[in-house]
């Protein structure tokens, strides 16, 4: 039922129609790689452990804090603190210098945010780079893509 709606006006109680982030638990667990309706699927990697997480599913961190304080470039996305504009607010005009700064020191420095970046999630289904890059570029790609054309690197 909840799977089915693909809108917010066709998503009805009992059912939520967000980004799905209060359905991260708080340590890490096996979820499905890409987003789907498949319940198969879903059940398929909500069961599996750290070495039965394979093919349709990937191992994901949890809402378990990242504390690097250097850039570990090539880190999958959201799960390795890095440096980012506050907000996509002004994306454009900040992304670039902040993603430049390979620690958390010049981070701040740049005026910038230290972090995973999850606070940037939006609140509706979205494309993003996989992994940590520092070509601005890269992430706004992945954001222009639909769910269609969400592949490769995004």
């Amino acid at each position: 039922m909840c799977l089915s709606a693909s809108s917010e006006t066709e998503c009805v109680a009992p059912c939520v129609y967000d980004n799905g982030a209060d359905l991260i638990p708080e340590n890490a667990f096996c979820a499905p790689r890409n987003m789907t309706r498949d319940i198969y699927v879903i059940n398929q990697c909500m069961s599996a452990d750290k070495t039965t997480c394979v093919g349709d599913c990937k191992w994901r961190k949890g809402k378990e804090v990242a504390n690097n304080t250097v850039l570990n470039t090539g880190a999958d996305i959201f799960e390795s603190n890095f440096c980012h504009p506050p907000t996509t607010d002004d994306w454009n005009e900040k992304a670039q210098q902040c993603l430049n700064q390979d620690d958390a020191y010049s981070c701040k420095q740049a005026q910038c945010m230290w972090s995973t970046g999850k606070e940037l999630t939006p609140d509706h289904d979205f494309c993003s780079i996989a992994f940590i890059s520092q070509n601005s570029s890269d992430y706004t790609n992945c954001a222009m893509r639909d769910s269609y054309s969400c592949d490769g690197l995004c």
